[in-house]
């Protein structure tokens, strides 16, 4: 089966906390997505603990419990984990974003996901 994550890869944890949380991505989660989630009673879905109250729940959150950010080797290990968890998957989609405003950033984040991250979870068949 196949799954979707947000993914940004940066050459440190800091630097892809940085342009995803305080970026675009964390843009859209703040300002649509989270509110549509809270509007429909969805919020539930992504926490990492049922009892988190629902305002404590926004792009940081979302970075440190769901999202698979950090430097090549923090979002290789992001994504053994996300296996492990769910048994397995065939495909992983990147959940992409408008870094208009960083492009060489996002270029690079593609990079670094291409050349780093993707030899080091190569294993990860899907079988």
């Amino acid at each position: 089966w196949r799954m979707v994550r947000e993914i940004f890869v940066a050459d440190t944890d800091e630097e892809a906390w940085e342009l995803s949380v305080n970026g675009e991505m964390g843009r859209m989660m703040n300002e649509y997505f989270l509110p549509l989630l809270k509007a429909f009673g969805f919020t539930d879905f992504i926490k990492a603990d049922a009892s988190t109250p629902d305002d404590q729940v926004d792009a940081a959150y979302c970075a440190e419990h769901n999202w698979l950010i950090g430097s090549p080797q923090t979002v290789a290990e992001k994504i053994e984990k996300v296996y492990a968890d769910t048994g397995g998957f065939g495909v992983l989609l990147l959940f992409g974003f408008d870094y208009l405003e960083h492009e060489p950033a996002w270029k690079r984040s593609l990079e670094l996901l291409a050349k780093d991250v993707m030899p080091r979870v190569a294993h990860l068949t899907g079988e």
